[in-house]
């Protein structure tokens, strides 16, 4: 190419253009999203990191809640031209819930003669839980009486944070708390919630013969002794905060029943369980009406909001089910009694930016409070006096 001439600041710099580059050799971002708070609708204050397995692209960062990966087009989807490539990526910001999806960069059949970076869009964060708990006491002028048996309920709830200068009704308190939180994500449309209980007495125990962590699909069991696929396993039954029902996807095991066994689980686990840990067989029946979900939710979500949590009648379990699939979880709802300290503690919230909450014990008049979660900490203060 020819020498060209240019003048700055008085001085004259003679250069040879570089002949223009296909956009699919240069360097772009390949693919971009943004990230809000679902509460807030503004982008996260903490620390953020995306990161993919997949080769040829680097995670980057920028201020306003934006992420992505850049590179060298040609080198990260060499066949683009002819096929599809999909991008599994993690995104974590301090203070909330992991995403975890795979991103699907579709063919273009002019690569590397042209290329357009694939924009994921918005993406809502879900905050991490709090537990809402305090004390319900009575102040007798000289000192704070401890109030026991009286009941605390969230009468209402707001998704997000009212206008300070208007009067906005709250809605009605349809969520349930989950333990230990969605196995995937489940949109609003066609979930059903349905109340469960236990039926019939649990299958022989199994015990763990190897730690299992977090995002496993296989347990290394004692034995399979009555247990098959599509069979539900409890798992860590000795500890109900760690207890997880998954189903059986398949077992491999020795020439008896007697021997040990190894387990493939439908989904992967979602906490960790040690070795010794006790596993069984259990099965369920409804209780209640199922419910719709009104809200879509992602996998790790301890909250899910539904349509009447009346319809579940207070089940300790749920079923979530999407199209054929389902999960199981353990259900709270946000109703409590204080003990002989008046101390009282709810099950973990999250996704609601305020709440009305009530403390009844039958002597004194109601006692209404409205309150936003403290989502930057693992608990939450909220105390009762009555005058």
């Amino acid at each position: 190419m020819a020498l060209q001439s240019f003048n700055a600041n008085d001085v004259v710099y003679t250069v040879s253009l570089d002949i223009d580059t296909l956009p699919g050799l240069r360097p772009w971002i390949l693919l971009r999203a943004q990230l809000i708070d679902e509460l807030t609708g503004s982008p996260p204050r903490g620390a953020i990191d995306i990161e993919s397995p997949f080769s040829g692209i680097s995670p980057r960062v920028a201020p306003g809640g934006m992420v992505g990966f850049e590179g060298i087009p040609r080198r990260a989807f060499p066949e683009l031209a002819n096929s599809d490539y999909y991008v599994p990526l993690t995104i974590n910001a301090d203070g909330y819930i992991p995403i975890s999806f795979t991103q699907k960069i579709s063919k273009n059949t002019a690569f590397p003669g042209t290329f357009t970076p694939t924009d994921i869009g918005v993406l809502q964060l879900h905050r991490l839980p709090t537990v809402i708990q305090g004390q319900v006491a009575v102040n007798t002028g000289t000192d704070l009486k401890a109030d026991n048996n009286a009941a605390i309920t969230l009468t209402g709830l707001w998704r997000t944070p009212p206008p300070a200068n208007l009067t906005v009704p709250p809605s009605s308190p349809d969520l349930v708390s989950l333990n230990p939180g969605l196995y995937s994500d489940r949109p609003s449309a066609g979930s059903q919630v349905q109340g469960l209980k236990f039926q019939g007495a649990p299958g022989p125990d199994k015990q763990l013969l190897q730690d299992s962590s977090a995002g496993q699909t296989t347990l290394r069991l004692s034995d399979r002794v009555q247990i098959a696929a599509a069979d539900l396993l409890a798992i860590d039954t000795g500890d109900p905060a760690l207890t997880e029902y998954v189903a059986i996807q398949s077992i491999a095991g020795a020439s008896t029943d007697v021997q040990p066994a190894t387990v493939t689980l439908v989904s992967p686990l979602r906490l960790t369980h040690r070795q010794g840990a006790i596993a069984h067989k259990v099965m369920f029946q409804n209780v209640g009406a199922a419910t719709q979900l009104t809200a879509d939710a992602t996998t790790g979500d301890v909250c899910i909001f539904v349509n009447g949590v009346g319809n579940l009648g207070s089940a300790p379990l749920v079923s979530v089910k999407t199209g054929g699939t389902v999960e199981y979880q353990t259900a709270s709802y946000f109703t409590a009694t204080s003990d002989a300290q008046g101390f009282y503690h709810f099950p973990p919230l999250s996704r609601v930016a305020q709440c009305a909450l009530n403390a009844h014990d039958g002597t004194h008049p109601d006692l209404p409070i409205t309150y936003s979660p403290d989502y930057s900490n693992g608990e939450s203060r909220v105390d009762f006096i009555y005058s």
